[in-house]
């Protein structure tokens, strides 16, 4: 399955939800948010997303604080609809347990991005019984952080989400998973109620076609649409900040005027907190400064080759308070002054054999 983003990111909702199934698990969550140094997420920011690399050392810095078996399934069957953010909301107004599950595959994006699930028809000739096969992805960047806990927590969580949906707990006729059988399977066998097969090619679920097809008694059309046309909008918010680094450069870019270019002006310019954005960079792995520097190099070096404008008009066009500033900047870019930078041009235009 294709993944969108280079760099998966997952809400603030579905932090939450792995800190409060941690939390029923009898876990100190602050302890937890200082081993990896998260303390200070503003988990109440309904806009706030983090690198699922933070979400993963959360989960497993609260595996560390667990001294029993089986910690996956455990944390799995906390979990509840409303736990996952609008997307939960999403689910409990669907017409059938089916209409749910197509709407988490739709909408998962919203939630987080280091896992997804995609279903599809599933034949089995020994069967008499339609079934669906829902299978789990691992985005490439997370495939040496996700764990078989991991993999049980999701499995686990979905299907108790289900199951708590549709007042039905049959949903399953078999489970495949990828890790190895542990010694003792039967917990495995107790929560997932139905044949489990370790050792697999891929971790996937299969569901009965009819049990899915259940009306849900909380199903409203209404507020289901609503709540469809809000997700898809975080979907079009998620893919707009996933090329953020681009949305800066072409705001420097428009700013280039002979005002004053600074973080503060930019973030204002993109109608966000200068500090988010500062953040949301950093997480992309990139700094303003160095996308600042690109911008007004690639412009600088333009104009050189252009002879349009002078240098101090150079300078002035690109914010910086005296000329000097901008030959001691220009020269950190490229190693040479303005002036030789336009020299080695001139000679080069002399000299064609020589480049």
């Amino acid at each position: 399955m294709p993944f969108s983003s280079p760099t998966p990111s997952i809400s603030s909702a579905g932090v939450k939800s792995i800190l409060s199934a941690l939390q029923q698990m009898g876990i100190d969550i602050q302890a937890v948010l200082n081993d990896v140094n998260l303390s200070t997420l503003n988990l109440d920011d309904s806009d706030l997303r983090i690198s699922c690399t933070h979400a993963f050392e959360i989960y497993n810095a609260g595996q560390n604080y667990w001294r029993r078996e089986n910690f996956g399934l455990q944390h799995g069957l906390l979990y509840q609809p409303f736990m996952l953010g609008i997307v939960g909301h999403l689910l409990t107004t669907a017409n059938t347990g089916l209409d749910a599950l197509q709407s988490f595959i739709r909408y998962q994006t919203a939630f987080g991005e280091g896992l997804r699930l995609d279903i599809s028809g599933h034949v089995d000739p020994t069967d008499s019984q339609p079934a669906i096969a829902a299978r789990l992805w691992i985005h490439p960047t997370m495939k040496d952080k996700v764990n078989s806990s991991i993999v049980d927590s999701y499995f686990v969580a979905l299907m108790n989400c289900v199951h708590l949906l549709t007042g039905r707990n049959n949903q399953l006729t078999q489970v495949k998973l990828r890790r190895p059988q542990p010694d003792s399977s039967e917990e495995y066998e107790r929560v997932f109620d139905c044949p489990i097969l370790f050792s697999q090619p891929e971790d996937k679920l299969i569901l009965s076609s009819k049990q899915l097809e259940e009306p849900l008694l909380s199903a409203n059309p209404e507020l289901h649409l609503l709540l469809s046309q809000k997700s898809q909008s975080i979907l079009s918010s998620i893919k707009s900040e996933q090329d953020l680094p681009n949305r800066v450069r072409h705001e420097i870019e428009r700013c280039i005027d002979g005002s004053k270019i600074d973080l503060d002006r930019i973030a204002q310019g993109l109608r966000v907190n200068s500090r988010t954005l500062q953040r949301r960079l950093k997480e992309k792995g990139q700094q303003f400064q160095q996308i600042l520097d690109e911008v007004r190099r690639e412009f600088a070096t333009t104009q050189l080759k252009n002879g349009s404008i002078s240098i101090d008009e150079q300078a002035y066009l690109l914010g910086f308070s005296e000329p000097s500033v901008y030959r001691k900047s220009f020269k950190r870019w490229t190693g040479k002054t303005p002036t030789e930078f336009r020299k080695s041009l001139n000679s080069d235009k002399k000299h064609p054999n020589n480049q």
